[in-house]
């Protein structure tokens, strides 16, 4: 085993992860050092190559003391199984980074974006490897245990657990492609106000994940980890537990982010923006208190009454607290989005919760709080916006089918019929959300709107 013989191995593939977070400082400057630069973007992506060869070269070969090897194929397995084995354990988390980090350098490539300027494509290929960065290092902690990385001392006479599924594969796939399409949201939706470079980008990458997430969301409510005991024991089946935090957060990007961009473009004024941020950033402290605390108050181990209010406050102010915090890099020449202070609130709010889940089992219960916190934010800007345009039904229909769906998921005992609404409930606010955003961007509604100014102005 490369990692167990090397002891430097994942030390030095996590410091490879961790520096293409500073990716957006350093691309630039290294432009004039051709060498370093080719170093510095491949070094992270051989690592994981030589992981991934390393274990198939070991299984392959049925090496004794490998712990899959040993403790899952025997010395008796056939070809096929050792190759199933490689491509529904360990090896698939490593196939995905790697997928994950190679797809982040050849992004500028991209037949959304190939024609762009040359600084667009060094702004999309720098930030999609901060992106990668950022999940890998999350991938890395959460997925790649010190136990499938080192050799066994003693090796059973005889396998002692049986090969996933194949469905493991494909579960592992959704889950990369989640995650590549979340970055070319989050990257597009960046550099929108500077030109329409990555407008192509943004609207393929939505398209794709609307449909990726629906059959992962599908995938993961027929899976064994929704029980009531799963939210006090979140890490039990790590990779599972990974692929649902992928999702919520792809599903935050695809439906809350990229439409909140969007309906930015859109604000004329800078007093509404203020307005609409000012009441967004009220809604979503209120509803992660409330959703946090329901969740908390129906998994035991955080107590009940009180007790669960306490941890839902604590929680929803570490979550809010961030996304404010977030709101002062604009001052820093992070300004390219519309509304950038809105910008970095939601990207704040999205961003805190897997180090929330890598710091305490409790960080877990934020993701409904995320998904309920989503639709409502968008709702409201919706509202907001409503006042400059044409009409409000919509978004009044909207404020009030999200009011009855969280009443139902406050009165609801079990954390998994709570998840389930909080899905429903950002899934119904962003399409009433597009539904009225295609009203408004109806050419007859937008001649309709003007002649009103005009006779206004008149």
């Amino acid at each position: 085993m490369l990692a167990a013989s090397s002891a430097w191995y994942l030390p030095a593939l996590f410091l490879g992860c961790f520096s293409w977070v500073f990716a957006p400082f350093l691309h630039s400057s290294l432009l004039s050092r051709p060498f370093v630069r080719i170093a510095y973007r491949w070094f992270p992506p051989l690592l994981v190559a030589g992981l991934l060869v390393s274990r198939a070269l070991d299984l392959v070969g049925l090496e004794p003391n490998h712990p899959e090897v040993a403790l899952v194929l025997g010395q008796n397995a056939s070809l096929f199984e050792s190759l199933q084995v490689l491509f529904t354990g360990q090896g698939a988390t490593e196939g995905g980074l790697l997928a994950l980090l190679v797809f982040s350098i050849f992004s500028p490539r991209l037949p959304s974006v190939r024609h762009a300027t040359p600084a667009t494509s060094a702004y999309v290929e720098s930030r999609m490897m901060a992106f990668a960065g950022c999940w890998s290092l999350v991938s890395l902690v959460m997925l790649f245990e010190q136990g499938a990385y080192s050799a066994l001392d003693v090796a059973p006479t005889l396998p002692t657990m049986q090969p996933s599924s194949w469905s493991v594969l494909i579960l592992a796939g959704l889950i990369t492609l989640l995650l590549i399409m979340s970055g070319e949201i989050l990257t597009a939706s960046a550099w929108m106000s500077m030109n329409g470079e990555t407008d192509l980008l943004f609207k393929r990458a939505i398209m794709k994940t609307v449909v990726v997430a629906s059959i992962a969301w599908f995938w993961l409510f027929q899976t064994e980890m929704f029980t009531d005991d799963w939210w006090s024991r979140p890490m039990a089946e790590p990779r599972l537990s990974f692929a649902l935090l992928v999702t919520v957060y792809a599903t935050w990007m695809v439906i809350t982010h990229a439409l909140a961009t969007v309906l930015e473009g859109l604000q004329e004024a800078s007093s509404s923006q203020a307005k609409a941020l000012g009441l967004c950033v009220g809604a979503v402290a209120l509803t992660s208190f409330f959703t946090v605390s329901s969740i908390a108050d129906t998994t035991h181990v955080y107590g009940t009454g009180v007790d669960a209010q306490f941890v839902g406050w604590r929680w929803a102010a570490f979550l809010l607290f961030t996304g404010v915090a977030a709101m002062v890099l604009p001052l820093a020449g992070f300004d390219a989005a519309h509304h950038p202070e809105a910008w970095w609130f939601r990207t704040g709010l999205v961003m805190f919760v897997p180090l929330a889940t890598l710091s305490s089992s409790g960080g877990w219960l934020l993701l409904p709080a995320l998904l309920q916190s989503g639709a409502i934010y968008l709702i409201v800007q919706t509202f907001v916006l409503g006042g400059q345009h044409t009409s409000r039904r919509l978004p009044l229909l909207a404020v009030l089918l999200w009011a009855l769906l969280l009443l139902v998921m406050l009165g609801l005992s079990t954390s998994k019929l709570k998840l389930l609404v909080s899905v429903v409930s950002i899934a119904s606010s962003g399409g009433i959300g597009f539904i009225w955003f295609r009203h408004e961007r109806n050419p007859a509604v937008e001649k309709q709107r003007l002649e009103s100014d005009m006779e206004r102005a008149l």
